[in-house]
C-alpha cells in the first residue's frame, strides 16, 4: 500500500512534464519553446527541493533527472 502511495507523486510529475513538453510546442520560436521548459523545469526542481516531503517521497534519482532536463532544455536555448 505505501509503495503505491509514494508513486502517485512520481506519476503527477511526470504527468506534468509531458503537458509542459506539448505546451512548449505551441510555441513556433525555438527559443520561446526553451525559455518556456527552462522556467516551469527549473520551478519544479527548486519546488521539489525546498519541499523535504516531496523531495524524500519522490527521491534524489527523481529530482537528478528533473536536473538533468533543466541542464538539457539550457543548451536548447543557448543554441537556439
Amino acid at each position: 500500500m505505501l509503495d503505491r502511495l509514494t508513486c502517485i507523486p512520481a506519476n503527477i510529475l511526470k504527468a506534468l512534464q509531458t503537458n509542459l513538453d506539448i505546451k512548449s510546442r505551441s510555441y513556433k520560436k525555438p527559443t520561446l519553446s526553451a525559455l518556456f521548459l527552462l522556467n516551469n523545469m527549473h520551478y519544479v526542481s527548486l519546488a521539489l527541493k525546498h519541499n523535504a516531503w516531496i523531495g524524500s517521497v519522490v527521491g534524489s534519482g527523481f529530482i537528478e533527472r528533473i536536473d538533468k532536463s533543466v541542464d538539457e532544455i539550457q543548451l536548447l536555448y543557448i543554441v537556439a
